[in-house]
């Protein structure tokens, strides 16, 4: 394993996104190496300032809990954003959650909506079911606001006109 770690770790330096993840994700989990918090951070931070949507959920999660860090919902949020942006679907789900129950946020059931059928477009588990229900909560003008401006998020991700 101290071989690929090596490559890894050259290939993170070279700003490889995904190897600064791999990197991360390696010292969060103490996987063949004594895990290290500050490693997996300063790994996922420079995966993440490389727009790697992974890295920023991971983030998320280790502020969301206070794994390693100190707990701090402000921060885990700002990662969750940057994330669910970058197209990750268990970001769209977990942020459409939060702005559902207002959870570290404003509660905001539009862009709750959104978010969860941006997650349920990836077919994420309970995202589909989710939507329906906040739907329910909606206008149907809302609705058919937030399902446009969803629509337009995918095409532009996806780069399809």
């Amino acid at each position: 394993m101290h071989r690929s770690i090596n490559w890894f770790r050259e290939a993170a330096e070279n700003n490889n996104s995904s190897a600064q993840l791999a990197l991360g994700y390696i010292y969060d989990q103490g996987e063949d190496v004594k895990k290290d918090t500050e490693q997996a951070i300063f790994w996922y931070r420079q995966a993440a300032k490389n727009n790697n949507a992974y890295a920023q959920y991971n983030l998320s999660l280790m502020f969301a809990t206070g794994d390693g860090v100190e707990k701090d919902e402000k921060e885990a949020l700002k990662w969750l954003e940057k994330s669910a942006n970058n197209d990750n679907p268990a970001a769209q789900y977990n942020l459409g959650v939060y702005l559902a129950e207002g959870k570290g946020v404003e509660q905001d059931l539009s862009e709750s909506y959104f978010w969860l059928l941006l997650a349920s477009s990836h077919d994420y588990p309970g995202a589909g079911d989710n939507a329906e229900y906040i739907e329910t909560l909606l206008t149907s003008e809302e609705a058919q606001a937030t399902q446009q401006r969803a629509t337009e998020f995918l095409t532009k991700i996806t780069g399809n006109t």
